[in-house]
């Protein structure tokens, strides 16, 4: 469910009828995309604070800079030769991060970020292989209690009472990285094992984006999720992740989801929410991009061009609590042979992270652009059956929507899975 701070709180959009799931609309395409857009196109524009030096900024603004400079070093990769210049100090020490930072193959530690007080401290440790993909696990302990209340839609999200450095309050924390080749036929299944309610329309011609799609999407465990990827692909299902944001009554998608060239989702929020803040990874040919989503409709929006599989989700500093230690998954994106095309797509599900320290672990993983998806208690995680990270709701959390993670041939046998 959606993750939201209290200043930015989420108004729902009115609508009768939704749509079942349908024939993707295919027309020209629109102009190629760029591997990695310029950082400034990429910045959320509702939250940037005033440029004011006589007045001290809030802790909001202070944040969001935070974030930003942050970002920003994904525009420096480590160990690619993209021909962009470095910036003037090195990220690391304007951030205030320890620990080294290495490049190509290599996975850095990743630092603590000042002013915080537990973070990602030590190297991730392979813990799965299979053609194509890699993941990766770091468990540490966590003192800062920043569990989210969800209101009854999953909107908004609040911190408890503990005081950041009190150890009796630590918690089993844990970082998972995902790393795929697309090179190596390593695969993404944006669609996963979505489920369309059969009572829904099967068109809406007020679907955001001019898509006429936005189904509503029972929700199921991501185990369930699992068991359908895996029915669906047995020979090369690897994994299964909590995938797109949601909300409404009764359950839709936020934004929009395009798999195998059909238009799942336009998604019910439209540019009414989070407008100029939305990103989309896509993936065409074995290359994975994340650009800015346009906001528009018909024809000249990627939903309606030949891209065959896309997700829209959020910047990486969009107000989704930043600041706050709770459950994060994002995508990101790698360009690892350094030939100006990203064929890495890299996946970070972590139980306790800021958005921040999300930017910085996909960093040290060589990432060059970033997106968020759905966060706290819908961030969960399986690979090969067994649940490497569950929600931190006190039930696991029920979700419309996760992502399949396929293998660039056979895993496992049948028989032995």
């Amino acid at each position: 469910m959606l993750l939201h701070s209290w200043l930015h709180a989420i108004h729902f959009l009115a609508g009768a009828f939704t749509p079942a799931i349908g024939i993707g609309l295919l027309n020209a395409p629109p102009s190629p995309l760029p591997l990695v857009t310029a950082r400034t196109d990429l910045a959320p524009t509702s939250s940037q604070p005033t440029d004011n030096s006589h007045q001290e900024l809030s802790p909001s603004d202070r944040s969001y800079q935070r974030c930003m400079v942050t970002f920003e070093t994904l525009a420096t990769p480590r160990g690619t030769t993209l021909g962009i210049e470095p910036m003037s100090d090195p990220p690391d020490e304007r951030l205030g991060l320890t620990g080294a930072v290495t490049s190509g193959d290599s996975v850095g530690s990743v630092g603590a970020i000042d002013a915080t007080a537990t973070t990602l401290t030590s190297n991730p440790v392979p813990v799965l292989t299979a053609p194509g993909i890699a993941l990766y696990r770091q468990t540490y302990q966590d003192d800062r209690n920043n569990q989210d209340v969800d209101d009854v839609h999953g909107m908004a999200i609040e911190a408890n009472d503990a005081t950041p450095g009190d150890q009796s309050t630590a918690q089993a924390a844990t970082t998972l990285i995902y790393q795929l080749d697309l090179s190596q036929g390593a695969q993404l299944d944006l669609a996963g094992s979505i489920v369309i309610d059969p009572a829904n329309p099967q068109l809406q011609p007020n679907a955001a984006y001019d898509t006429q799609r936005d189904p509503h999407v029972p929700p199921r465990s991501l185990d369930d999720h699992w068991q359908a990827i895996r029915t669906a692909h047995p020979d090369r299902a690897f994994a299964a992740i909590n995938g797109q944001f949601f909300g409404a009554t009764p359950i839709r998608l936020a934004f929009p989801v395009k798999a195998q060239g059909e238009i799942i989702s336009g998604g019910y929020a439209g540019s009414s929410e989070y407008a100029g803040e939305k990103l989309m990874f896509a993936i065409a040919d074995q290359v994975a991009t994340i650009t800015p989503f346009p906001e528009q409709g018909q024809p000249d929006s990627p939903l309606f061009s030949t891209i065959p599989d896309l997700i829209v989700g959020l910047h990486p500093c969009a107000d989704k609590g930043r600041d706050r230690a709770v459950g994060r998954t994002f995508l990101g994106i790698a360009d690892r042979n350094g030939d100006g095309q990203a064929e890495t797509v890299l996946i970070l599900v972590a139980s306790h992270a800021t958005q921040t320290e999300a930017i910085v672990a996909l960093q040290r993983f060589g990432a060059i652009a970033a997106v968020m998806l759905d966060g706290g208690g819908s961030t969960q995680a399986i690979a090969l059956g067994e649940t490497y990270l569950t929600s931190s709701d006190p039930h696991p959390r029920a979700i419309p929507h996760a992502i399949g993670l396929l293998s660039g041939m056979d895993v496992l046998p049948t028989s032995e899975r």
